[in-house]
């Protein structure tokens, strides 16, 4: 519900109050789109398996499965659709919307203010601590990861898949 609000919201956005088309905000069409969308889903995976990696040899990741089969498979298939989902409706917003507005004044300005409201939308918690701090800095630079991905492309695919890719690995932990 909360994405179907949101994708309703962001239309109006674009359509009535902007008056600007989909490709106006770095989404071309699909097929023009197509290679960068597999590339940034390539390298979400090759990220989020160097991780799993390095976090079960270090110790601090475990595996462990539900014994409820159909959760498990509705998480694991079931949230595909969503993860592009978010990732294409974010991705509209913070580098589409904001970050393009933004970028008329300054590019370091863009890219910062982008990234940090990103991170901060992204917190789940209001209470400041360590941990939040470091969750702050980690979604900080990937807001700047994914500004770059748009900068560097002038599309939203790229950005797009690495994005779903995060959405879905964060969901499925």
């Amino acid at each position: 519900c909360v994405s179907v609000a949101a994708a309703v919201s962001l239309w109006i956005v674009i359509k009535r109050l902007e008056h600007r088309s989909l490709r106006s905000y770095g989404l071309p069409t699909f097929r023009v789109g197509k290679r960068h969308l597999k590339v940034g889903l390539l390298l979400g995976l090759g990220v989020m398996f160097i991780m799993l990696g390095l976090g079960l040899l270090s110790g601090v990741c475990q595996i462990e499965l539900t014994h409820d089969r159909a959760r498990l498979w509705r998480t694991v298939i079931g949230f595909l659709p969503a993860a592009m989902l978010v990732g294409l409706l974010e991705e509209l917003v913070f580098r589409g919307v904001i970050l393009q507005s933004l970028l008329s004044c300054s590019t370091v300005l863009a890219v910062s203010l982008s990234s940090f409201l990103y991170a901060v939308v992204h917190l789940k918690t209001i209470a400041f601590n360590h941990s939040i701090g470091l969750e702050l800095a980690g979604l900080f630079l990937l807001g700047v990861v994914l500004s770059v991905a748009y900068l560097r492309t002038g599309q939203l695919y790229l950005a797009i898949g690495l994005h779903a890719v995060l959405a879905y690995a964060a969901r499925a932990n």
